[in-house]
């Protein structure tokens, strides 16, 4: 690791949830590669015993080696995580800015997003006030119930 921390993961993409991080200065041993060598399964060393995946594919990982050399693991898909709108409002979700319609224009008030943090807001409040803070994990759907006014509606 260089110039800050990675987060590792339990299979070889953001889809699936954190299982530990290398820490800036940290070094590991890649044990095995994803099939287009995007990310390497290495030891965790502040775990022993627990490998997990880190990507290739930042400025905070510096390899050394040839990784196309290191054995392919296959992992499992990861569960998809889901944030649904459930309100009568457009809302959107950021850092992504996706806008999630309201609840009666299925299937377009659902949206597909990787394991993280978000903050979801109601583009009909005038304010732009956060409107729920949403902690992603493999396998979560998340529905937003309440709109900017405080009106509860039920997901359908």
């Amino acid at each position: 690791m260089a110039g800050g921390n990675l987060n590792v993961r339990r299979g070889p993409s953001i889809d699936y949830n954190f299982v530990g991080v290398l820490y800036d200065g940290e070094v590991s041993k890649a044990v095995g590669r994803d099939r287009i060598s995007r990310w390497v399964l290495v030891e965790i060393p502040s775990q022993p015993g627990v490998n997990g995946w880190a990507t290739t594919e930042t400025k905070y990982t510096t390899i050394q080696g040839d990784v196309s050399v290191l054995p392919f693991v296959q992992v499992e898909p990861a569960s998809p995580a889901y944030i649904r709108n459930c309100t009568k409002h457009i809302l959107r979700v950021l850092p992504t800015g996706v806008e999630l319609l309201p609840k009666t224009e299925k299937p377009y008030n659902e949206e597909r997003f990787g394991v993280g943090l978000y903050q979801v807001y109601d583009l009909e409040d005038p304010h732009l006030d956060v409107l729920q803070d949403v902690s992603l994990s493999e396998g979560k759907t998340v529905d937003i119930r309440l709109d900017w006014t405080g009106e509860k509606s039920k997901c359908e």
